[in-house]
């Protein structure tokens, strides 16, 4: 129910309506007719000489986009604005485009269902689309964003992500694309011979279902298979999601019945496959309820701020997919070696008595601090992710400076 002036603005952001291909002239000299009298400029003429039509500019200039939109308005609502209005409404349409860029459906809601005046002014944000922009900010609040550090800097690299900011683009093995690290495709890594990527050996196989509506190449997921190739697998939802055994296989994903994995009830021994699904979190119950995956017990891993730096509407607690196989990983170690060392412990409590108080002091010191505790075994399957998370956070830090200092 948008206003219908609105919509055409919208129609032009999202590529719906394109104003900026040559082709798309009207050829009808009839939809040119007033072009001088309402514009007072000159129509550019139109070679059909493919040499001449090489040096025309490529595709039209602000006045002839002002025009097409006048005509549409005047198709679409039956009334006249001017050029100066027009020009105005194609600038509007891109303050629109950035005001709707990083808030979510509901307030961007707000914003497209707004009249549209012509000729006033149509962008300051009113006070419902400011409270619930504020609103969601808050909700997306990232305290490593805030206090401009690297929420990713106590990791542990085999290899230095200097090495990938040094890489050029590779041409995949496979398929021969052109690609940046790895291929998402053929799930390979395309790196120079001297780079070669880690090998990450997870403590159990992970399976990540796939949404084919998702973007491929915006797959976290993909960096997983790429670095633990024994480890993980992708399949494709819904035809390539085989017939899982509910006694050694669980799904990650938080529902009212999952099991928190530091849960004593449940029994990690008998874990071998890890689900997990790789969709937005709207799409994320439509793939759950799929029915090889319907019957599996599902777990989850302790709340996180996710540091990952694409926002979605949920909330910072809701995890890539990356990090949610990384995250996984480390608590299934922990609660695996736990269970083995309380396990060593009552069978040895009977020698532990025995011994000397100093040789006791002794092994409790190593058990406490041995080599079973988690130290980095996992870190190198985000060294992909890192490198562009620092990337980015740079240029964030960036543009915020930038923007501080033209307001000072």
């Amino acid at each position: 129910y948008y206003p219908l002036t609105k919509l055409l603005l919208i129609g032009i952001s999202k590529g719906i309506f394109r104003l900026d291909e040559q082709d798309l002239i009207p050829e009808n000299p009839a939809f040119w007719e007033d072009f001088s009298l309402v514009t007072g400029e000159e129509l550019p003429a139109r070679s059909s000489s493919k040499g001449e039509a090489a040096k025309e500019p490529k595709g039209i200039n602000s006045t002839q986009k002002a025009y097409l939109i006048r005509k549409a308005i005047k198709t679409l609502c039956g009334c006249d604005i001017t050029i100066a209005q027009a020009n105005q409404m194609y600038e509007d349409w891109q303050t629109y485009t950035r005001m709707a860029l990083n808030v979510n459906k509901e307030t961007r809601d707000i914003l497209y269902a707004e009249t549209y005046v012509p000729g006033a002014d149509n962008v300051t944000p009113s006070d419902a689309y400011n409270q619930c922009a504020q609103s969601f900010f808050q909700k997306q609040s990232r305290s490593w964003v805030a206090e401009k550090r690297d929420p990713l800097s106590h990791l542990k690299f085999s290899r230095s992500l200097s090495e990938l900011s040094q890489a050029d683009r590779q041409n995949c093995s496979t398929c021969g694309r052109s690609v940046k690290f790895y291929c998402p495709y053929d799930n390979i890594a395309a790196l120079p011979a001297h780079i070669p990527p880690p090998n990450v050996v997870l403590p159990v196989q992970f399976d990540i279902v796939y949404h084919p509506q998702e973007n491929i190449k915006k797959s976290t997921g993909k960096h997983a298979v790429v670095l633990a190739p024994e480890s993980c697998r992708f399949r494709m939802f819904p035809d390539e999601i085989p017939d899982y055994d509910p006694n050694t296989t669980v799904l990650l994903y938080p529902t009212e019945d999952s099991k928190y994995i530091q849960d004593s009830s449940l029994d990690v021994s008998r874990i071998r496959t890890v689900v997990v699904i790789e969709s937005t979190w709207q799409k994320g119950n439509s793939t759950s309820a799929h029915p090889s995956l319907v019957g599996l017990p599902s777990i989850r891993i302790k709340d996180r701020e996710s540091t990952f730096w694409r926002y979605q509407e949920l909330g910072t607690q809701f995890l890539s997919t990356l990090e949610a196989i990384y995250y996984c990983s480390i608590e299934l170690y922990e609660r695996k070696n736990l269970n083995s060392r309380l396990l060593l412990g009552d069978n040895n409590s009977s020698s532990s008595r025995s011994s000397s108080s100093s040789s006791s002091s002794n092994s409790s010191s190593s058990s406490s601090s041995g080599s079973d505790a988690y130290n980095g075994q996992y870190d190198d399957l985000l060294w992909f992710y890192a490198h562009q998370h620092q990337l980015i956070r740079n240029k964030y830090h960036e543009f915020t400076e930038t923007d501080d200092n033209t307001a000072a």
